[in-house]
């Protein structure tokens, strides 16, 4: 293959281009944007908002929470990094699939030690999260109370009423738990396979190929 010749002003365009911050895309395509630059960084949502108002013709805050808890077309959750991300529903299958494959610390010993957990314990909070969860909004508190009733392992409650989600996380990684509308000053979670209704699963291999 014959080599390219790039200037530094060529190089930086083409990236530009590529996150779609040379010119902003049509606002009906706010999705599609979303999907390609592999989502929003939400650990702060006036962070994510921001973001997309760089990058989307007349984006705003209200768009996102439209998008969010209306339409459900956008969702929070865990993702890359742990950290929270706002991500295209028709892209969770995906995403989901590959940090199942490849985020696991979760079943370290020292990450179970550090929770006072075990890999039984972990498991059976997984399968809690899978089948307490639903369509149906439920506070931080509300979720702990049933997980810990239904597992009967009360030192998981402290980890899972931090606002760290450190424990949550595995459950997001597996699509059992994602982000629902905050009820006052509460966060809820929701069950993304009822949240979203049309859920197709993605192989592994594939998502991380």
């Amino acid at each position: 293959m014959a080599n390219i010749n790039l200037t530094w002003p060529q190089v930086l365009a083409w990236r530009l281009a590529q996150q779609h911050l040379d010119k902003p895309a049509p606002h009906d395509q706010m999705l599609a944007v979303v999907s390609r630059i592999c989502g929003l960084q939400a650990q702060v949502m006036s962070a994510a908002a921001l973001a997309l108002a760089a990058r989307v013709a007349d984006a705003t805050p209200d768009d996102v929470a439209a998008a969010l808890w209306t339409q459900r077309t956008l969702v929070k959750l865990w993702a890359m990094r742990g950290t929270l991300h706002l991500l295209p529903a028709a892209d969770i299958p995906l995403y989901v699939a590959a940090a199942r494959a490849t985020r696991r610390n979760h079943m370290r010993a020292g990450w179970l030690k550090y929770y006072g957990l075990t890999s039984e314990d972990m498991a059976a909070f997984l399968e809690a999260a899978r089948t307490i969860l639903s369509d149906q909004p439920m506070t931080r508190a509300q979720f702990s109370e049933l997980v810990v009733a239904q597992i009967g392992a009360a030192n998981l409650t402290t980890a899972l009423l931090s606002g760290w989600g450190s424990v949550l996380k595995p459950a997001s990684y597996h699509g059992y738990i994602c982000f629902g509308p905050s009820q006052g000053q509460n966060i809820t979670f929701v069950q993304p396979h009822h949240w979203l209704g049309d859920w197709q699963e993605v192989a592994e291999e594939y998502a991380i190929a």
